[in-house]
Formats: C-alpha cells, structure tokens, sequence
C-alpha cells in the first residue's frame, strides 16, 4: 500500500465553518466540556482559519477542508475536494493522493487515512480504532468499536468493516473484496 503523508488541503471557508459548527453543535448535544474547544483547528483554501492549542490542521487544493479538535488532535487534507476530520483527543486524520477521499477519526487516540486513488472513505469511530482505505478508487474501511481496525485497498471497490472491539478487518481485490468481524 502507498503510505505516503504528503498530503494537501484547501476548501471553501463556508463549508469548514459549517462543518465544525455541526461538531460543536453535536457537541453540545451530549453535554461535552468546552475544553474541546480551547484545541481546534479549522482550514481551508490553503490557509488555517482558526487554530487554538495544540489542535493541528492543514488544507490544500480545491474543496478540501480539514479540521481537528480536541487535544493533540491533527488533520491533513491535500488535493480536490479531499476532507478530514479528527474529533478526539490525540487522533489523527489524512485525506489526499487523489480527489474526493474522507477521512474521519473519531475517539481518543484513532487514526483514519484515504488516499492513494479517488472517492474512499476510511472512518474510526472509538478509542484507539483505525481505518486505512486507499491504493485504488472506491474503498470503504469502517472501524466502528474501541481497538478495532479496518482496511481496504490495493485495487478498486473493496470494503472492510470491524464492527466489535479488537477486530481486524482487511478486504483487498486480490484476496477478497469485502471482509467483516
């Protein structure tokens, strides 16, 4: 798999004000503290647009949009229309190497990347979970619990879900396109 970082993000304003509205609005629906707050980063058309504490973000290209929030959090997005999300304290999120990926990490410590080809989606959803989708176009990985990790990838049209805690799910063109625990 290509494991470049390089990646690059730049993206309408609006659309970056919007989305990290819609976080803190989320946020204030299940009572967070505002400490998340006081760590976020907002970029967008190449530039930072909010940056506070130790969150980190960059946005380069057309329509891509990155935004961290939470302490040590830090999200990349490069190329067209690519976006990132980190939500959670220390995660990490990077969209690129291509147009349309997403990327979104949300949980203390989770990483999510997508690159490497067009239109995949990697999302870790829980403590310590990770998703890795890219090397082709189309790749769905979805880590849904705490310690779990998904990958999808080295072709076209692979997905790969771990849906309960410590599972493994890895789905690629060449061993079998879907994989799920």
């Amino acid at each position: 798999m290509n494991r470049s970082k390089g990646f690059m993000i730049a993206g309408a304003s609006a659309v970056a004000i919007s989305l990290v509205m819609t976080g803190l609005m989320e946020d204030a629906a299940l009572g967070a503290e505002t400490a998340s707050v006081a760590n976020l980063c907002i970029a967008a058309n190449g530039a930072v647009q909010v940056q506070r504490g130790t969150a980190t973000c960059e946005a380069r290209g057309k329509g891509s949009t990155a935004i961290a929030k939470g302490p040590g959090s830090s999200a990349t997005a490069t190329g067209k229309h690519n976006k990132a999300r980190a939500l959670g304290n220390g995660s990490t999120a990077v969209a690129g190497e291509g147009s349309n990926n997403t990327a979104t990490a949300r949980g203390a410590r989770s990483s999510a990347v997508a690159g490497g080809g067009n239109n995949n989606t990697a999302t870790a959803r829980g403590h310590l979970s990770v998703a890795v989708a890219g090397d082709g176009n189309n790749n769905t990985a979805t880590a849904r619990a705490d310690a779990s990790g998904a990958v999808a990838g080295e072709g076209n049209n692979n997905t790969a879900t771990a849906r309960t805690k410590g599972c493994a799910a890895a789905a690629t063109t060449e061993i079998r396109p879907t994989d799920s625990c």
